[in-house]
């Protein structure tokens, strides 16, 4: 048996503008598959599966404005000697937006505060583009976009049931040796999160 840490990546089409949100997720290992079969598993299944009724993917999508869509994911082994990646990439059709309305602006995110089991000053960070212009008034969320996020906070902190293995979510911390801390529960920020700095994804 082996713990493994995986990254993933998800492409974001954020109304032609492009971003990326990467997490991490733990499994323990016990069989004889690569990184690269697990890598395609935490993909194909992990984040297209359900947990309590709701994809992953779907969860992240409600999040999003029409004029969204997720554009692929990526997956690798970060532990050990690492692994080769897989990569799958989606069509404007496979997982759209579906949060109605286009989006207001593209710096602009839901900032999704994820608390691990390593206390108060440890807390992953996920910042989610594509925010639409019906979700906030006065700057403040309203409540159909705090219930999209605590649906997708849920499945967060739940983890991702590949074929085989469950992948816990966890924060990625310290270098050049990490640590990493399962995210045990999530909260919406109060006001709105900006994005400073953009990976290029898929």
């Amino acid at each position: 048996m082996a713990v493994e840490v995986y990254e993933t990546m998800l492409g974001l089409n954020v109304a032609g503008n492009y971003a990326a949100l990467v997490q991490h997720w733990r499994t323990d290992v016990t069989g004889g598959e690569t990184p690269f079969e697990i890598a395609k598993d935490l993909v194909d299944v992990g984040l297209e599966s359900v947990v309590l009724g709701t994809q992953f993917l779907t969860a992240l999508a409600g999040l999003m404005a029409e004029d969204c869509f997720i554009s692929s994911a990526r997956a690798r082994r970060i532990t050990q000697t690492g692994g080769a990646s897989y990569v799958k990439p989606y069509g404007v059709a496979d997982w759209p937006g579906t949060y109605t309305g286009n989006t207001d602006g593209a710096q602009v995110a839901g900032f999704m505060i994820g608390f691990t089991d390593g206390g108060g000053g440890l807390f992953a960070k996920n910042w989610i583009p594509g925010v639409a212009e019906g979700a906030l008034v006065a700057g403040r969320w309203t409540s159909t976009y705090k219930t999209a996020a605590q649906d997708y906070l849920t499945q967060w902190v739940l983890g991702l049931d590949g074929a085989t293995y469950h992948y816990d979510p966890v924060l990625k911390h310290g270098s050049p040796s990490p640590t990493f801390n399962q995210i045990v529960s999530g909260q919406l920020g109060l006001t709105p999160g900006t994005i400073r700095r953009r990976l290029v994804p898929v």
